[in-house]
């Protein structure tokens, strides 16, 4: 956009920006996909305790070693869980980097790693 037609949008009372609407809209998916990430991290350290405290309330006929398991499961969920924070703080950053250098690409690797370790989570023991 020329200086010229950014200066008559000005100059006509125009509030929109400069660089266009999406600006805006990729902020803003940036920040429902922060919270999103805060939000799974908060449920996986939720429901990692929930595990963990399930087995305390409910004891089952082997609960010694079902009492081990539950609390490592718990203890697995909620570092997973714990970890996923700053993960989420700086893809956060680095997309809002993106965006404001108009140049956005996919992480590397992270698809992936999470695809395979969901598919590992069933098999597990």
């Amino acid at each position: 956009m020329s200086d010229e037609t950014a200066q008559s949008k000005q100059d006509s009372g125009e509030t929109r920006s400069v660089r266009g609407d999406s600006y805006a809209r990729d902020h803003l998916a940036n920040e429902r996909t922060f919270l999103a990430w805060l939000r799974t991290a908060v449920a996986l350290m939720g429901f990692g305790v929930l595990i963990a405290r399930m087995n305390w309330v409910i004891p089952s006929a082997s609960a010694r070693h079902d009492l081990a398991n539950a609390v490592a499961l718990g203890l697995f969920l909620s570092c997973i869980g714990l970890a996923m924070i700053p993960y989420a703080l700086w893809h956060y950053f680095a997309t809002r980097r993106a965006i404001d250098n108009n140049c956005c690409a996919a992480a590397p690797g992270v698809v992936e790693i999470a695809t395979i370790e969901c598919g590992e989570l069933p098999y597990a023991e």
